[in-house]
Order: C-alpha cells, then structure tokens, then sequence
C-alpha cells in the first residue's frame, strides 16, 4: 500500500475530523519511524483508524487491557513493526467498598472516576471483578497514579483502592456473534430483527430516547448502521454491528452482530 492522503467522504460527516486525526496520527508514525500510542478508542473509532490504516503502509494493534476490551488504545507503527503489551502503557485499579456489607455499582464506579476530572479518553473499561467484591478499571499510567492517589471515595462510600500493573481477576462479558438477514442496514430494522420487536416498538424505544448508537441517542429510526457502531438497548442490551457478509436471493443483507444481554 502507499502513503498518501485519505479520502473522508467514505465516513459520517460527524467523524470526518476524527477521520483527519487518524491520518495524521498514520503520517506522524510514518514520517518519523515512531510508534503512535493513542487514548482509548471506542470500537467505531477502532474501525475508523484501522480503515485509515489500511490504505497506508502502516501497521496498528489495540489493546484494552484483557481480550475482546471495548474501549482499547491504539498503538501505530511502520509495517512489520510489532508493540510488546508494555508499549501501550496500561494500568489497572481495582476498588471495592471498605464494608463487606456495601456494594457499588458500574454507574457508580464510572462517575466517581470522572468526577475527579479524569477524561474519558484515558478511562479504558470498567469490570466486575470475578468474585464480585467490586470493580477494575483499567487506565493510561499516568491517570491510573493519579486516580490512585485521588479516589477515596465511590458515592457515599469509602473504598479500597489498588494499583496494578497485571490484569485482575475479572468478571469478562462475551457477545455472542451471528448473522442475520434485514432488508437494509437502517436502526429499526436491525434492532426489530435482533431484539425480535415490531418495527413499530422499536420506534416507540427510538422515540423515547432508549436507544444509543455510539454512547449518543439515536433520534431517527432511519439512521443507517455501519461495521464498528454499539447500539445500546435499554431493557436488551448492546448490539456490535460488524460488517455485511451479503446478499438472500431475494435481496435482502446478511449483516454479522454481536449481542450482550442484559444481567437480570
């Protein structure tokens, strides 16, 4: 492949700029023969860079701390250059309330850490831990010390807070991938077919503000989906959009999901 200017018309116009940002991080790598480390990415923006990467003589990696991590960093290079899992400077804390008796929350836990400040951008994703005593967070270095230092508490509770250099003992959620058939890539009708709804409730849940694409409320129902977009579903759960693998003979798309249902 060659180096050379990316065309953004292939993206949303809401992420073009971000489009821009993923070129400029290829070229910087390139030009100056350097590993490129990026904050962590959302699995659309993974899917953008990694498209941009594909036209270019450039090689990239993610890691989120532990497979299948929804929110991984980005670590870009020349072609046959290859990151060790230290190159991508992660941390981990692990937080669970002082009392046996409490217990926190993912919301919780998520809000207490940016309301020290922290930026999403270096917060990766946030897990039970497998013997449910609380939660792991995993961070960029730096933020994971200051994290460390600041969180004291999580809501009205005190916790105990641990800084590690390995991943802990978590709790790892799995999506569940399959193919399904949909007359066009539009929000309703993939959400109809997966969640097994009437159009016409999956347009009352659009409506009704219970629908997120991306962490963004989807407003209309004939937004079209692309591969790398998370749908959110209140009351379902979240659905990874991957790519169209193709047609029915009568026309329909064969579109490849993930789904992760909701704890009860």
């Amino acid at each position: 492949m060659t180096e050379g200017k990316v065309d953004t018309e292939w993206a949303r116009p809401s992420e073009r700029p971000f489009v821009r940002q993923a070129e400029e991080w290829v070229s910087r790598s390139l030009n100056r023969r350097m590993m490129w480390l990026t904050d962590f990415l959302s699995p659309r923006e993974q899917f953008l860079l990694q498209s941009v990467v594909n036209r270019q003589a450039a090689w990239v990696e993610f890691s989120g701390g532990f497979p299948d991590a929804e929110r991984q960093r980005a670590c870009i290079m020349p072609e046959n250059w290859y990151p060790t899992e230290e190159d991508f400077s992660l941390r981990w804390l692990t937080i669970r309330p002082i009392s046996p008796q409490e217990r926190l929350t993912h919301r919780s836990v998520l809000g207490s850490l940016l309301g020290l400040g922290i930026e999403r951008k270096v917060l990766g994703d946030v897990v039970s831990l497998k013997d449910h005593t609380g939660y792991a967070a995993v961070l960029t270095s730096s933020m994971a010390e200051y994290a460390y230092q600041h969180l004291h508490k999580v809501g009205p509770q005190n916790v105990d807070v641990m800084l590690l250099y390995q991943t802990p003992l978590i709790e790892r959620d799995s999506y569940e991938w399959k193919s399904i058939s949909v007359n066009s890539c539009r929000i309703d009708a993939v959400v109809s077919e997966v969640c097994h709804w009437s159009r016409n409730k999956t347009k009352e849940a659009i409506l009704s503000q219970q629908i997120f694409v991306n962490s963004l409320v989807a407003y209309k129902p004939e937004e079209l989906l692309e591969a790398g977009d998370r749908v959110s579903v209140r009351g379902f759960g979240r659905i990874q959009i991957g790519e169209v693998t193709g047609k029915s003979k009568s026309n329909r798309l064969w579109l490849s999901v993930a789904t992760l249902r909701d704890k009860a």
